[in-house]
């Protein structure tokens, strides 16, 4: 494993090194400009929102029951500092902030790998477009996750780190930093923590020689790897045993492998190939899974053994960066879970289209330009599709949703009515093109739990007082509505489109 740094080989101008960082950030504020000039909550925004204002821990400690006491803590911190729905703004800023760091932080690492800034740009940034992050930089509650990603970055460095250094001090001390950081990381998100397993699989996607020589250093960075989720698995059990919870589809180990695997094929892996495309295309997977067979038999050299082994590895990875998920009962492919897996399934999509113009057989600068024009233009796709859809898919119904309810709230006045009594809305009611999944253009107001902290997180932000003492309950459409309630129906917000 090479871990040789062209920066310092080119010795490039300061101003010159800081550029593609630059870019890399500002292209991300603007992609997503939508997101942070808007104000909207998403469905458990709203729920964080008055869990925090209320006093009340019940969500903190669901989220230490599932293992990530860390989000528990900046959520309950963030959430008590930005505490009306038109400052969650500010929150998703920090997370569109992170998201360009975390760019950065791809940016350093394929550049070291492969030397090239143009290709390192459009992969990093093609990567911050994906439907994860856009999910992340859209829903307040995940402004943390590229954070968390980060922090994976730094805890691989410092597992390298460990490795070259000389003395068992320095190697312990930096084995330990890469621990620290990798389980600070996982604490927010297991799939955050699943990003260091990316940039190994990266690296030994560039590795062409016989890995034998580099085994010790994949043992020992797979050692902390491992010793990481045993520490988080740790805390998991002990925050079940302080906050007894029971989500047994979530907690349960499956049994059933065989289904798994379908699922996997169906779903995730399915989603993944389709890149920003929502919902999955064949039209679309298809062709960049023959791109990618096609690249990595290229990048082999048409050697039998090496292309049997960068084939094995590579395809090992992929079902291995979604490991949490396959192991539980629980059959559920958000594309918040899948950022990891749709991040290398582009990787290995970019790396063999590079490969195909580098190839000795033909190589040429007119195909080599080519195949940076290719990249160029996926990152610019990239980029549309995910300022179009957070747009379309969480601004614009959102915000649309979040004025409705502070219209029709705008004539509650707790000295007049008994109490507010909403109907709920349906997936179907969605004002965007369609709802998929729990995240994609889903209505806040058809989630069972949200719309109670919904109404009472817009009565906070009126300043109306003793928000305990106000009667908030679901009301079937059929029945007939209480002597002196106000009626609220959720359902009403598919004529605003």
């Amino acid at each position: 494993m090479n871990h040789q740094n062209p920066d310092t080989e080119h010795a490039p101008s300061p101003a010159v090194s800081l550029l593609p960082y630059l870019i890399l950030v500002a292209t991300i504020l603007l992609t997503y400009s939508n997101v942070f000039t808007t104000s909207y909550g998403f469905t458990d925004d709203y729920s964080f929102l008055h869990s925090t204002t209320s006093g009340n821990n019940d969500l903190t400690h669901l989220l230490i029951t599932v293992g990530r006491p860390t989000q528990a803590g900046i959520i309950e911190v963030f959430f008590s500092m930005f505490s009306t729905v038109e400052s969650l703004k500010h929150v998703r800023l920090l997370g569109i902030l992170g998201t360009g760091l975390f760019a950065c932080c791809l940016y350093r690492h394929i550049f070291r790998l492969t030397g090239k800034k143009g290709f390192a740009t459009c992969a990093a940034f093609a990567i911050c477009a994906l439907p994860a992050f856009q999910v992340y930089v859209s829903w307040a509650q995940y402004f943390s996750m590229p954070y968390a990603c980060i922090a994976a970055f730094f805890a691989y460095q410092a597992a390298n780190r460990a490795l070259l250094g000389t003395g068992a001090l320095p190697r312990i001390s930096f084995a330990m930093v890469s621990l620290v950081l990798l389980l600070l990381s996982l604490t927010v998100h297991p799939v955050a923590g699943f990003f260091y397993v990316f940039f190994l699989a990266t690296e030994l996607l560039h590795t062409d020689e016989d890995l034998k020589p580099a085994a010790r250093r994949i043992l020992l960075i797979m050692s902390i790897f491992m010793a990481g989720l045993v520490c988080s698995y740790i805390l998991l059990k002990l925050g079940k045993h302080w906050f007894p919870a029971s989500d047994t589809n979530r907690d349960g180990l499956t049994k059933d492998l065989i289904g798994k695997a379908k699922w996997f094929f169906k779903q995730p892996l399915y989603d993944a190939l389709s890149g920003p495309f929502i919902p999955a295309r064949k039209l679309v997977a298809a062709p960049v899974l023959a791109i990618i067979a096609f690249g990595m038999t290229v990048a082999s050299g048409w050697k039998g053994l090496t292309l049997v082994r960068k084939a094995v590895i590579a395809a090992a990875f992929v079902p291995f960066v979604y490991l949490p998920n396959l192991m539980v009962t629980e059959n559920w492919s958000s594309y918040r879970t899948q950022a990891v897996l749709s991040a290398l399934v582009l990787y290995y999509l970019l790396f063999s289209i590079n490969a195909i113009a580098s190839s000795e057989r033909w190589k040429s600068r007119s195909l080599e330009t080519a195949a940076l024009s290719a990249c160029a233009a996926i990152c610019v796709f990239f980029g549309w599709k995910a300022a179009s859809n957070t747009h379309r898919y969480f601004t614009v119904p959102q915000a649309k949703e979040h004025q409705y309810v502070s219209t029709r709230l705008s004539t509650y006045d707790p000295s007049k009515h008994t109490g507010i009594h909403y109907i709920m809305s349906s997936r179907w009611d969605t004002l965007a093109p369609f709802a998929y999944y729990d995240e994609f253009g889903l209505p806040s107001g058809c989630q069972a739990w949200v719309p109670k902290p919904f109404v009472l997180s817009v009565l906070h932000d009126r300043k109306i007082p003793d928000l305990g003492r106000i009667k908030v309950e679901e009301i079937k459409p059929e029945a007939p509505l209480p002597e002196g309630g106000f009626l609220l129906d959720l359902r009403s917000i598919k004529t605003l489109d």
